[in-house]
């Protein structure tokens, strides 16, 4: 009835982990290991049990995160596909909850998601407010069971399709997503719910269906969410162009709020504790990435 899908390029302590708690579930499930190391070699990096038949594994040798589940996809044989990162751990009743939400929302629910809580290598800092720890794919929409909301999302780490929907759009859009550790592309989750949505479904948050996710110390450090930021402005050209409104009122409000000593060329690395103005800058980040990135050509003069 439901697979999990498992893609990893390290392999590891953390991919041990994810698997345990994997193996744990409530209700039976196969789970589909896809390496998308160049050479084949994180499965040689964990200790994976050697006689499973609930795990199938397999090699996608061509980088980005969106081959590696494209290739679970073509191996599933089930209603369902569940996707989980290599970092993350799923409550003993992940899948069971899932399937509970799919049940009560019909064959129009495309895709059912829940909470992903993080789990800190190192102390939070202060300005890491819960805004911008959803750039490290952590969210909690509360304890209500919905249709998801206009301004609302789902993660890829905690995220579970209808097998012939997902296939019926071909797919995770390989020009998006994560490749390697460095190229820190996204929205192809995004992509597909837009896609499935306008085919007349919804997606559900299932507040039940729990998962933990990983945040090591390099994610606790202001650089990595400006990277992460920058990113997601590339992210967001190849999805939806650029918006000249909204990205200027951005960058002016954000440059407002800076020390007028600090509006030179550091505008983008001001140093604050405060997570609201860390949050703004961040957005006017992606705002100005975007600009550059329309080569700006709309350009107006900012006051």
């Amino acid at each position: 009835m439901i697979d999990i899908a498992l893609c990893t390029i390290r392999g590891g302590i953390l991919l041990d982990k994810a698997l345990a708690s994997l193996l744990e579930q409530s209700i039976p499930a196969n789970i589909i290991l896809v390496d998308n190391s160049i050479d084949g070699s994180a499965f040689d990096r964990a200790r994976l049990p050697t006689s499973n038949r609930q795990i199938v594994s397999a090699h996608e040798p061509a980088p980005g995160l969106s081959f590696a589940r494209n290739k679970a996809l073509e191996l599933s044989k089930a209603e369902y596909i569940a996707f989980i990162d290599d970092d993350a751990e799923a409550e003993p009743d992940w899948l069971e909850q899932i399937l509970v939400a799919f049940d009560q929302f019909g064959p129009q629910a495309c895709a059912v998601g829940g909470p992903v809580f993080p789990r800190f290598e190192g102390k939070r800092p202060a300005w890491l407010g819960d805004e911008v720890l959803r750039m490290a794919s952590c969210i909690d929409w509360g304890g209500e069971l919905r249709v998801t909301k206009q301004n609302e999302y789902l993660v890829g780490c905690n995220l579970c399709y209808r097998t012939e929907a997902l296939r019926r759009i071909g797919g995770f859009a390989t020009k998006l997503g994560r490749v390697g550790q460095n190229a820190l592309m996204g929205n192809e989750e995004l992509d597909v719910i837009a896609k499935l949505i306008h085919s007349d479904m919804f997606t559900v948050y299932q507040p039940s269906a729990k998962v933990s996710h990983f945040v090591p110390q390099e994610r606790l450090v202001k650089s990595w969410y400006r990277k992460r930021m920058a990113w997601q402005a590339i992210s967001d050209m190849h999805m939806s162009g650029f918006n000249e409104q909204s990205s200027t009122s951005q960058i002016i409000s954000y440059v407002a709020s800076v020390p007028s000593a600090f509006r030179g060329l550091d505008v983008f690395s001001y140093d604050t504790e405060e997570q609201d103005q860390f949050r703004e800058q961040l957005y006017a980040l992606r705002a100005y990435m975007m600009w550059a990135l329309s080569g700006y050509e709309q350009l107006e003069e900012m006051p």
